[in-house]
C-alpha cells in the first residue's frame, strides 16, 4: 500500500519547492518520509532494472521568474532508488 507522491507542485507552475514524498502505511495511518527535493518535477516513475530500481523524473523548468517564463528548460533526472529507506 506504499506510494510516492509530489508535494508543493501547485498552484500553477510555481513549484520551485516541489518534492517527492513516500507514504508508508503503518497499520493505523500513514508515515511520510521525504525522498528528495525536485524543483519543478512534473512526472516521475520508479523503473526496475537488473540491480534494483531507478527513479526517473522530468522537470518542466530549472527556474522560473514567473509562471509564463519558459527560458530555462527542464531536465530528466535519473538515479538509483532505495525503497527500504
Amino acid at each position: 500500500m506504499n506510494f510516492l507522491a509530489t508535494q508543493r507542485f501547485y498552484p500553477g507552475f510555481n513549484s520551485a519547492r516541489c518534492r517527492i514524498v513516500k507514504e508508508t502505511f503503518n497499520g493505523n495511518g500513514w508515515d511520510q518520509s521525504i525522498v528528495g527535493d525536485f524543483p519543478y518535477v512534473h512526472r516521475f516513475d520508479i523503473i526496475p532494472h537488473e540491480n534494483g530500481l531507478w527513479f526517473v523524473g522530468c522537470s518542466i523548468a530549472n527556474s522560473k521568474k514567473n509562471t509564463d517564463d519558459w527560458t530555462d528548460p527542464g531536465k530528466a533526472l535519473v538515479g538509483n532508488y532505495n525503497d527500504n529507506k
